[in-house]
């Protein structure tokens, strides 16, 4: 929750805390990523974790099939909500039907119902 309103930066983030963005060649170079200090999804779960000594896989991609699954109705807040498409995004279920993310370029990191997006899978480290 510390992190809430930090800018989004694609390719942003470690386990230290928000880093400059990278270049992607397109989208996130529009919007100066690679300038910018920041978190990306998968980035922001990776510093978050870090805050308790677990270490993550750095994209959602990987962060979608680590852990263990777990159902929605049996989410708990720390859990990591893995969205559809095809795993590109990825939150922390906070409680009482809310996720912790760093939606996409121009949107910093904010709480959002977990359902606002199509849901792929929760993941249990």
């Amino acid at each position: 929750m510390s992190q809430l309103g930090v800018r989004y930066s694609w390719g942003g983030g470690n386990a230290e805390g928000p880093t400059l963005g990278i270049r992607d060649g397109g989208v996130a170079d529009s919007y100066g990523d690679y300038k910018n200090v920041g978190f990306d999804c998968s980035g922001l779960m990776v510093w978050s974790y870090a805050r308790e000594g677990k270490t993550l896989p750095r994209s959602s991609q990987a962060q979608a099939v680590s852990g263990a699954p777990v159902a929605m109705r049996d989410a708990r807040p720390g859990d990591l909500v893995i969205y559809y498409p095809e795993a590109t995004h990825v939150g922390m279920y906070a409680g009482d039907g809310l996720v912790l993310h760093a939606p996409t370029y121009g949107v910093p990191v904010r709480l959002e119902r977990v359902d606002a997006m199509p849901i792929h899978s929760i993941r249990r480290y």
